[in-house]
């Protein structure tokens, strides 16, 4: 059977006879079918017999392949209540097996277990139900065809029903003459000749379209459903017999499963499967390998259709277990015995078959990309990776069988030729109807089938796929290690199949992860294996640097890092040209720990002329060593700096050499060394680049703790002197001494400059303000009479030696932002002693930078809010959130004081942004020249309301500081102007607006009326329905329940008498407001009905 048979559910198949005109539109109808049908058809009705053959169907087991068994199962099964089926799942697992000694055997009863063709006859030669297209005029009395119809019939329902399909008849009208029902006299001609029931009897008018397919069509489906059904418990009953031997009920059970397929029973083709599956005798030491192979196969069949459906239903978790379990079933070390030798590489091949089937399934039924999270047994690359791993395993057992024969050749003996037997996992020799193998043919195909190269070729792909898979569909769950593991793996398959070029790239991706991670003994390996790689390709350096590099490597046992080091100097020690350079080796990247170094100047300040000490601290890794000529170090600038020292030197593992060279700095040139240079006796350059690790030596650093005191007592600062013009020796300082600025005025920052040890010349500040390390947009500065500082630049001037210069700036905040840096950078033209020609063409010192902090307060905060107009209420609640504004009453900006400062208010004012020219929008609030607010305190400012949308209000507030206003003229306030943007809002009118009308003070005894009134302000009428409940400190007088008309544009009133009987704040009766239209309730809420009744007689 092949794999592609398998992973797909099978489709019932039907054979139409006759009619060749309509077999198109017939074929698709059945497409579209859910679930569809296959189709296969004739042109007569006479040309039955080419496409039905008889089949035999068994009822009961044969005699003469009945198994004896000791126990009586069925018995059991019944006394104990279980099902025939669950009976023999428990046999089935692990014990039952063909003969005494176990697993099964082809034997002259039972040649196999399942025919290779089986499935494919019955997808495509096998149909379950046949279609007899007649022609309507055909079943007329009068008509001479009748009786030649009858016939052809008649032998279609024999040939029909030796074959096992179930008959079915469509009759054909031309026109729409044709009932659906046929006419009796015509359906019984059918009934009798075909043996069918009328509802397989389907009538078709062309005139109607394809109603009468579809019906057709339906009914074949149903009546394949039926003879699927039947067919599944005929073998099913076959398998449950007791003395059914395991290679039959597995054959049965299988049979079962693909019958439940057909008709897309799910579940039970599952519970089939698994009664198949687990009837497979297991494998024993003592089988012949063709017997294993077989078992294998057929395990390898069930087990693909198991875990298709499985997957199909949504249960991968199933299917994952299914799988694991397949694979451990079939890993024993019996299974191994059976097939030791040159057997092993083909059950490794079938192994690794396995795992990459599994993976396809996954595929194809599992999103991709697979959800961060799925477990790693849930992707197809784990499988995938598992087959490679099992390909490995099948070189490597090819490579043992060629080892073990005489003479280690891989192709002794003659080759045989063998082709696929009748049944799955058995082969024949080529050529001849089905002569079997002998074991020793057996196994001398199996030693000719496969090639080294071919093994190799095939694991590649695996792993590759296995790759590709986790790069894109990792999931989260393959770390680095994983990932590294597999392209190893690849790579090293690339080195056996003699790819050198390709496995060397993918060894320095691995070689780059393990180097990352410091897993010093895998990188070691691989390493190795780059060794060998590069030996190959004739790259004498790439040979050199690996074996360097392994010789360096820590934590490596078994003396291999000194192997790699005796390799690594006799390849340096290797006759060269004496015209060649001499070689140079880099060692920074993967050669970065050959050596641990400390070089610089313990100080980074210098005069040009005046010698400074220069220091090297040297270390070797390397395994061995290391006979050194000469020591020099290069500088940037190597016209202008050599440093060498030229004394022979052995360099030993963990020893430091240490040397001490004078540098003169020059001026003009920059004085950075850039490596240090170690020149072997065999002539090889290595180049030790030098960075600020190397030359930092401080106790904060990650190898202080490491480093020997004689090597710290140097006190390596830096590789690099300052030998430009260094910044003079000034101060720059900033305060703003009115404290933390407000939003909109203007803050004073004092700037003051002083002189320390160096007269200035022709001094100059450049300033600008950051916000979170940008330049900001919110500050603004301006010189102190209000002017904008250009370019942020003061011309300070000269500064005489200890002098100092005070300038003031002054910052606006245009918005609220963050703390802000005012970044203060000095500069001037150099003067005094150290004064040299190197600044003529350069007279601008360096900078002295200074940066001060400097906080802003916003002054107000603004929020809207809404005051409801006195017991005035909208009946129908329109949406009011944040966003939309209400419709009755009106809205305040509230103003709360934002910081700690006292602030006095001059005015406010609020205006529609969108249109400054709306007047409707404008209302202005003079503040009383007394009104001070402090923290804590809020002034309130009415924005008129209006009913188209508003746009957005803004309030524009005048304010000076109460106290403390630095730049007040003559006691008169700096006035500043903020203006704060409110939400955006929509006004609206109500349908409808109730009014509750009635004094606020009321005396007790005496009597009041209470009105509610109803303004309708839209042109349709409405009827309000009203009802007043009760109160504890009224007698109440007038109707409870009523309803009331409220005209359009027009209003109506509810009068009620009211008697407060208590003294003091009371509430009016609840009234409850109804209208039906809008399906809206409306109570006025408690602030409305509050009165307060006093005393009679009392004012």
């Amino acid at each position: 059977m092949r794999l592609d048979d398998l992973r797909s559910p099978p489709l019932g198949l039907v054979l139409a006879l006759g009619r060749p005109d309509a077999h198109d539109e017939l074929a698709v109808v059945f497409r579209n079918l859910r679930p569809p049908l296959a189709l296969t058809t004739r042109d007569q009705l006479t040309d039955a017999a080419s496409a039905l053959r008889a089949r035999e169907r068994k009822r009961a087991v044969r005699a003469s392949q009945r198994e004896v068994t000791p126990h009586a199962l069925a018995s059991t099964a019944h006394a104990s209540g279980a099902t025939v089926e669950s009976s023999f799942e428990s046999r089935a697992v692990g014990t039952p097996t063909t003969t005494a000694s176990g697993g099964f055997r082809r034997s002259t009863a039972l040649a196999g277990v399942l025919k290779r063709a089986w499935l494919t006859k019955h997808r495509v030669e096998r149909p379950v139900v046949v279609l007899a297209l007649i022609d309507n005029e055909d079943l007329d009395e009068t008509s001479g065809k009748r009786r030649a119809l009858e016939s052809a019939l008649e032998k279609l329902y024999g040939l029909a029903h030796n074959a096992g399909a179930t008959c079915m008849a469509v009759v054909i009208a031309h026109g729409p003459g044709l009932p659906e029902t046929l006419p009796e006299e015509r359906a019984a001609v059918i009934r009798r000749v075909l043996r069918v029931e009328n509802r397989a009897i389907v009538t078709v008018s062309t005139a109607r379209g394809n109603a009468g397919w579809t019906r057709a069509a339906k009914t074949a489906s149903e009546l394949a459903v039926k003879n699927y059904e039947g067919e599944c418990e005929r073998v099913t009953t076959l398998a449950m017999e007791s003395a059914c031997p395991p290679g039959l009920r597995v054959r049965y059970a299988f049979k079962a499963g693909v019958y439940a397929e057909f008709r897309q029973d799910w579940a039970t083709a599952v519970r089939r499967y698994r009664l198949a599956y687990q009837s497979i005798p297991d494998a024993t030491s003592d089988m012949s390998p063709q017997d294993v192979a077989e078992t294998l196969d057929v395990s390898e069949v069930v087990h693909v259709k198991l875990c298709v459906l499985l997957l199909h239903s949504g249960s991968p978790g199933e299917a994952v277990r299914q799988m694991e379990e397949h694979a451990r079933r079939w890993s024993t070390s019996a299974l191994r015995d059976a097939l030791a030798g040159d057997a092993l590489p083909a059950f490794h091949e079938w192994r690794a078959r396995q795992y990459d089937v599994f993976g396809d399934l996954l595929k194809g039924r599992l999103p991709a990309p697979a959800p961060v999270g799925t477990p790693r047994t849930h992707l197809p690359a784990f499988y995938f990776h598992a087959a490679a791993q099992c390909s490995i395993e099948r070189r490597r057992a090819f490579d043992a069988a060629a080892r073990s024969r005489d003479g280690g050749s891989s192709r002794d003996g003659a080759q045989v030729e063998a082709e696929e037997g009748s049944y799955v996992g058995q082969l024949k020799l080529a050529n001849t109807a089905d002569e079997p193998l002998s074991d020793a043919q057996f196994l001398s195909y199996l030693r000719h089938k496969d090639t080294r190269s071919d093994i190799s070729r095939v694991t590649i792909e695996l792993l590759t796929k296995a790759h590709d898979h986790y790069k894109s569909n990792s999931a989260g769950t393959v770390g680095g290690r994983t990932f590294a593991a597999l392209v190893g793996e690849l790579a090293d398959e690339y080195l056996h199949a003699g790819h050198h070029e390709s496995a060397r790239k993918l060894f320095d991706t691995v070689a780059g992860v393990y180097r990352r991670e410091t897993w010093n003994e895998l990188l070691f390996a691989v390493l190795d294996n780059l060794k060998t790689c590069a030996k190959a390709l004739g790259d004498d350096d790439a040979y050199l640097e690996a074996c360097l590099e392994m010789s360096a490597l820590d934590g490596v046992a078994d003396g291999r890092a000194m192997e790699a080091h005796e390799a690594a100097m006799a390849a340096m020690n290797v006759s060269r040209d004496d015209e060649d350079d001499s070689p140079t080796i880099s060692c920074e990247n993967n050669l970065g720990k050959l050596f641990a170094l400390k070089a610089g100047f313990s100080t980074s300040d210098c005069v040009p002329g005046e010698p400074v000490a220069f220091h090297v601290a040297l270390r070797s890794n390397l395994a061995g060593d290391l006979d050194i000529a000469y020591v020099d170090v290069d500088f940037t600038e190597p016209d202008a700096y050599e440093l060498n020292h030229s004394t022979p030197h052995t360099l030993r593992n963990g020893e430091w050499l240490k040397l001490r060279f004078e540098v003169v700095p020059k001026c003009g040139h920059v004085c950075e060394a850039a490596s240090v240079n170690v020149t072997t006796t065999s002539g090889h350059e290595m180049v030790i680049p030098l960075t600020s690790r190397t030359a930092d030596c401080a106790p904060e650093s990650d190898e202080y703790k490491s480093l020997p005191t004689s090597v710290l007592t140097m006190k390596i600062k830096t590789n690099a002197l300052d030998v430009t013009d260094a910044p003079p020796r000034a101060s720059v300082s900033m305060r703003t001494p009115d404290g933390p600025a407000l939003v909109g005025e203007m803050s004073r920052v004092v700037i003051t400059v002083v002189s320390v040890a160096d007269a200035l010349e022709d001094a100059r500040l450049a300033l600008f303000v950051t916000e979170n390390d940008a330049r900001s947009t919110n500050v603004q500065i301006l010189k102190d009479d209000g002017e904008t500082l250009k370019d942020g630049i003061i011309i300070v001037g000269d500064v005489a030696l200890g002098d100092t210069w005070t300038g003031t700036i002054c910052l606006r905040w245009t918005g609220e932002c963050p703390p802000a840096a005012l970044h203060a950078s000095l500069t001037a033209k150099r003067t005094g002693a150290r004064m040299t020609e190197k600044f003529i063409d350069k007279p601008r010192t360096a900078p002295v930078e200074n940066v001060a902090l400097i906080a802003c307060d916003a002054p107000f905060v603004a929020k809207r809010a809404y005051l409801p107009a006195y017991r005035q209420s909208p009946l129908i609640v329109q949406e009011d959130k944040c966003s939309k504004s209400p419709p009755v009453g009106v809205m305040l900006a509230t103003l709360h004081v934002g910081g700690p400062a006292e602030l006095t208010l001059d005015g406010v004012q609020s205006h529609d942004t969108s249109d400054p020219t709306n007047a409707d929008a404008l209302a202005t609030t003079r503040a009383d020249a007394e009104a001070t607010l402090r923290d804590g305190d809020a002034f309130l400012h009415v924005v008129p309301l209006r009913s188209r949308e508003h746009g957005e209000d803004s309030i524009r507030v005048m304010w000076h500081r109460t106290h403390g206003d630095s730049r007040s003229v003559k006691g008169k306030p700096t006035v500043v102007l903020n203006e704060y943007c409110l939400p955006n809002v929509t006004g609206s009118k109500p349908p409808l607006v109730v009014e509750l009308k009635c004094p606020p003070k009321l005396f007790v005894g005496e009597r009041y009326t209470y009105e509610v009134c109803v303004t309708n302000t839209t042109t349709a009428n409405y009827d309000v329905k009203t009802s007043v409940n009760d109160s504890t400190g009224f007698v109440f007088a007038g109707v409870k329940r009523g309803t009331m008309y409220v005209p359009p544009l027009g209003s109506a009133s509810l009068y009620f008498t009211v008697v407060p009987i208590v003294v003091g704040s009371a509430t009016l009766p609840e009234l409850s407001i109804n209208v039906e239209r809008f399906s809206a309730k409306f109570v006025p809420p408690v602030e409305a009905r509050r009165v307060y009744v006093r005393p009679l007689g009392v004012e």
